[in-house]
């Protein structure tokens, strides 16, 4: 137990410079910090399971680069996601079996973490409720008289920008003039961003907007028509349940995290991630009017599982 002449909050900054750091602290400091402290749980939230001294000890891991087979192409547009890609698996297997708990928040990574792993006692817990209430009663008004569709992501090569740009690129041109795609990425973010600006920017119907901020968030999904998500890779999925909370028609990727995220909604319809011409003919169909979404009901997630942070932290309490 912490003495009452200790801080309650400890930081260790230096973990945040460099992988060097953050190993040393991992596998080292903490193993004579912990001898020191004498916690009841160590609860580690950012993947690798510490070498640690505790009467319990859990790790959330929510990092899912080392189930993504990636490309070439990928590898070369990202190479840092290339290094998580690969030796992530190590460093989740690294002391995992020593904990009393694995958590992932979802189930598919729950499936895998057991085929690889060979692990049995792992949660699954599913964030809270999004809190997307920034302005209430107001009376926003559509600013474009066009079709909006929005992605909004950060630029990372998972994301599958491209299925989308290239339905985008490839529709009718009278479609095209009545509609616009808005990417919340700018040119000059990473390799990934250069790579999307050079090949899109003479589309002008790809408006290219950059990060906005949480309340610039929340007024482009109440003017949006559309919000799609084609990522190919997600342990969640925000922007799926933000545009829930919203009430918006959904386009996204037909992929277990997807369906799990989705749960029950009745506004949305899956598609191939990989195939831009199943994109352009939703699209199509969007713009006449003619769409049909899916009536969508999840797969219920087995126990050990929570919904919210509440009986989140009740079940780890449980576990002490």
């Amino acid at each position: 137990m912490i003495d009452e002449s200790r801080p309650d909050f400890l930081e260790f900054p230096k973990s945040k410079k460099s992988w060097f750091f953050r190993l040393y602290y991992e596998y080292i400091y903490f193993y004579f910090f912990s001898k020191k402290l004498k916690p009841d749980l160590w609860l580690s939230l950012h993947d690798i399971s510490p070498n640690v001294s505790a009467k319990k000890r859990m790790v959330y891991c929510h990092n899912p680069s080392p189930f993504y087979c990636i490309s070439i192409k990928e590898s070369f547009l990202s190479p840092s996601f290339l290094f998580f890609n690969f030796f992530y698996k190590y460093l989740y297997k690294f002391n995992i079996k020593k904990n009393t708990l694995v958590i992932v928040q979802q189930n598919w990574m729950r499936e895998e973490f057991r085929k690889i792993f060979k692990l049995e006692k792992i949660l699954v817990a599913h964030p809270g409720k999004i809190c997307f209430d920034i302005i209430k009663n107001e009376n926003l008004k559509k600013k474009s008289k066009k079709i909006q569709f929005f992605y909004p992501s950060l630029p990372r090569v998972f994301k599958n920008f491209e299925v989308i740009c290239d339905a985008f690129s490839n529709l009718p041109q009278h479609i095209k003039n009545d509609s616009e795609l808005i990417l919340t990425i700018s040119p000059g973010e990473n390799r990934y961003s250069k790579y999307l600006y050079k090949k899109y920017f003479n589309n002008s119907e790809i408006k290219f907007v950059g990060r906005k901020n949480y309340e610039e968030m929340y007024v482009l999904y109440r003017e949006v028509d559309y919000v799609l998500f084609p990522s190919k890779l997600e342990t969640w999925g925000l922007p799926i349940t933000e545009a829930k909370k919203l009430n918006k028609k959904l386009f996204v990727s037909d992929l277990q995290y997807a369906k799990e995220t989705v749960g029950t909604y009745n506004k949305v319809i899956f598609l191939n991630p990989n195939d831009s011409i199943h994109w352009e003919e939703k699209i199509i169909e969007a713009y006449n009017n003619e769409i049909k979404f899916e009536d969508f009901e999840s797969k219920k997630v087995e126990f050990p599982y929570t919904n919210n942070w509440k009986d989140f932290w009740q079940y780890i309490i449980n576990q002490i």
